[in-house]
């Protein structure tokens, strides 16, 4: 299988556009009303061959807390493999 490319700077500019448009929708503070949901691996959603395993639950105010805390830091993100996870799940 053929590996997919895509530049940081593309990535940047998609996100930015989903942000501008989801804030013109819904304001610039989003109020999200569950707290539990179900957490899915990345390799169990990209393994097509075998039924998701879904045995974890994520916390919606933990991953807040996470970026809160992520944005005080004046340190660059180390951590990319428990970050990214987290903003994407809010």
């Amino acid at each position: 299988m053929a590996a997919h490319k895509i530049h940081t700077h593309e990535l940047r500019t998609a996100l930015d556009r989903i942000l501008v448009a989801v804030e013109k929708s819904h304001g610039s503070e989003l109020t999200l009303d569950e707290d539990y949901y179900w957490h899915l691996p990345v390799e169990d959603a990209l393994d097509l061959s075998a039924e998701p395993n879904i045995t974890a639950v994520g916390q919606v105010s933990d991953d807040l807390a996470e970026i809160k805390q992520l944005l005080r830091n004046d340190e660059p993100v180390v951590a990319i493999w428990h970050d990214l996870p987290t903003l994407l799940a809010c």
